[in-house]
């Protein structure tokens, strides 16, 4: 009887105990629905208060949203003020003129070039991509005098770049042929690796420069357009900025170069490089002398040299090589390498030269 008592007990405690755990969960869930009925209710009336909210801003919004808008434009303006400040604008149109100023500009820059140690190609024959004018009787269309101008300010500048910048050898100056694009004849003598136009192809190994520009001729602006200001040939109405395109090829040292791009970057003009190409004539070590094997004669000291030393048949004069040990040679004699041995690159520069309109003179 004891024994089915005890069992009784035990059995409805633990039913007692199920009864408790079950009861606790379903309170929990009912508190926990309870929260999210809320939640829901909250969010709906939100969405509620949302959706019969006025679309249209508050005034005070609006006069925000002005104000807010007048400082960005202002910034805008004061930035174009800047960039219109910096162009090369020409109102020039006497083809005489013209050619006064180019030939004067072509001597100076000849002048600078021989004074900074710098060789053009062709000498005084170099024309500095206006070919058709250089060395020949030819006059530029009336309506073509103010880009020619441009081009020409543009070209010494990019010049002095260069020659302030210690290259070597100019060997090429490439600008926008605007006189073809116009239907302007080609004339004038031959150039020197001055290409002066679309149509012209870079030097073999070297990148293809992008088209000619074809500039579209705006009405003539008046004699008193000052520079900086006003539309030009080369700045189409309608358009924020427009840019002219110019190629330079020259032989230079490294340290040349990055002095050249660092000056470009930082131009009063608003220049950027498209592209550079790089290329060595010959190679970077060169023969300095050679240790003689035992038991070698004088014509065993040196191997056929590559076709870049004479050709694969060509044996140097074994006379003019001094045959040096290693450890008779000095420290600055084992050198065959480095900046002390540099020799000039083949170098091209394509380039565009930014121009800006101000608000006025741009079109809807």
């Amino acid at each position: 009887m004891k024994s089915k008592q005890i069992i009784l007990i035990s059995a409805s405690s633990v039913g007692a105990i199920v009864f408790a755990a079950a009861g606790f969960l379903l309170l929990r869930g009912l508190a926990t629905f309870r929260d999210a009925l809320d939640t829901f209710t909250a969010e709906k009336q939100a969405l509620g208060a949302y959706y019969e909210k006025d679309p249209f801003p508050s005034q005070t919004n609006i006069a925000r949203e002005q104000d807010n808008g007048r400082i960005v434009n202002g910034w805008y303006e004061k930035i174009l003020a800047r960039l219109v400040a910096q162009n090369v604008v020409s109102s020039e149109y006497s083809p005489s003129k013209f050619r006064t100023n180019y030939d004067e500009a072509k001597k100076r820059l000849l002048d600078t070039a021989r004074d900074s140690n710098v060789q053009v190609a062709g000498d005084a024959d170099f024309a500095f991509g206006f070919d058709r004018y250089s060395n020949t009787g030819n006059l530029p269309d009336e309506a073509n005098v103010p880009a020619l101008t441009e081009q020409l300010i543009i070209v010494e500048r990019l010049c002095d770049v260069l020659f302030a910048k210690g290259i070597k050898v100019l060997a090429a100056v490439r600008r926008d042929d605007i006189e073809a694009a116009r239907g302007v004849p080609a004339g004038g003598g031959p150039g020197h690796g001055t290409a002066a136009g679309a149509g012209v192809t870079a030097p073999p190994g070297r990148p293809q420069r992008p088209s000619g520009y074809s500039p579209r001729p705006p009405s003539r602006p008046p004699k008193s357009a000052r520079a900086g200001a006003g539309p030009s040939l080369a700045s189409p109405v309608g358009k924020l900025y427009n840019k002219l395109h110019f190629g330079l090829d020259f032989k230079a040292k490294q340290g040349a170069l990055l002095g050249v791009l660092n000056a470009l970057s930082s131009n009063d003009m608003f220049v950027v490089v498209a592209s550079v190409s790089m290329e060595k004539a010959v190679p970077e070590m060169m023969p300095v002398g050679l240790e003689a094997p035992p038991g070698t004669g004088p014509d065993d000291l040196i191997p056929t040299l590559p076709p870049a030393f004479g050709g694969p048949d060509v044996k140097p004069d074994v006379s003019a090589v001094a045959v040096i040990q290693p450890w008779e040679k000095g420290k600055v004699d084992r050198i065959v390498s480095g900046p002390e041995h540099e020799l000039p690159m083949d170098i091209t520069v394509e380039l565009d030269v930014y121009k800006f309109q101000p608000e006025s003179n741009r079109g809807e």
